[in-house]
């Protein structure tokens, strides 16, 4: 039996999805999480904000063309660091169960430049166990001076995702972009090389075949394509809100709560 693609808008890199979600679900819920019994809300406008100023972070820092790596727990900054780093350097999505010293080496073997981290996997960071090359440059979401760079409530929203469009709009779809995490047959880290237009594609494939109603839940840890490609970021693609699970121990109160379509 022939079964029909569903109809999905074309895009075909990550500045055409923001552009499209801003212009077409800006005041719409992009993101929902519960954190110690509070829910957030965050709109696409919002979302589309913070990724413009961490891209603009970039931009003044002169950070092109660089290996960032992400080591984290599963939070909303990680979506925002993800999208605005793939317009003109590389992410590296890091397991943070791995030990330190397996991070030494993936830091080392996937030239990492910079590496996000949190106050929760900082630890590793720390550890004797972990072996800092000279060149790279850490940085904690949690600290302060990182926070106000995507939470400066000063700056005017139109004009940082403006700014942000103009920068990133001669991103290259085909591109190196993404440095994804699998595991060989003998149990080693590798990466895969991926492009914008690799993942985009991979995305859309997800809208073409499958009916997207709100809400989506995720729950998979950040760092694994399945569950970021096809859940998170397919639901952004579509315009339509994702609820995260900050603590697998919290999934089942986190499905009663968002009672989600998609999971």
């Amino acid at each position: 039996m022939d079964y029909p693609y569903l109809d999905t808008v074309i895009y075909d890199n990550f500045y055409e999805m923001l552009k499209g979600r801003y212009e077409n679900s800006a005041e719409k819920t992009a993101i929902r999480f519960m954190e110690k019994d509070e829910i957030t809300n965050i709109s696409y406008a919002e979302m589309i904000k913070e990724t413009a100023l961490i891209g603009l972070f970039y931009k003044e820092k002169g950070i092109e063309g660089k290996h960032i790596g992400i080591f984290s727990e599963n939070r909303y900054e990680y979506i925002t660091i993800y999208m605005a780093t793939v317009m003109k350097n590389v992410i590296v999505p890091l397991d943070k169960e791995m030990t330190s010293e397996d991070l030494s080496e993936c830091v080392r073997d996937f030239d990492v430049d910079f590496l996000f981290v949190t106050d929760e996997t900082k630890k590793k960071i720390d550890s004797d166990e972990f072996s800092k090359p000279d060149n790279l440059t850490i940085i904690n979401i949690d600290e302060e001076s990182f926070k106000k760079v995507y939470s400066d409530e000063s700056a005017d929203k139109e004009k940082s995702i403006r700014d942000f469009f103009e920068y990133v709009k001669d991103t290259d779809k085909d591109r190196f972009a993404v440095l994804a995490s699998t595991s060989g047959t003998d149990g080693k880290m590798k990466g895969v090389m991926l492009s914008q237009y690799n993942v985009i594609t991979n995305i859309r494939g997800t809208l073409e075949n499958n009916i997207l109603k709100n809400p989506t839940r995720a729950f998979l840890p950040m760092n694994h394509t399945y569950g970021f490609n096809p859940c998170m970021l397919a639901t952004i693609y579509n315009g339509t809100t994702l609820c995260l699970n900050l603590k697998i121990k919290y999934l089942l109160r986190d499905l009663k709560t968002f009672n989600p379509f998609f999971f």
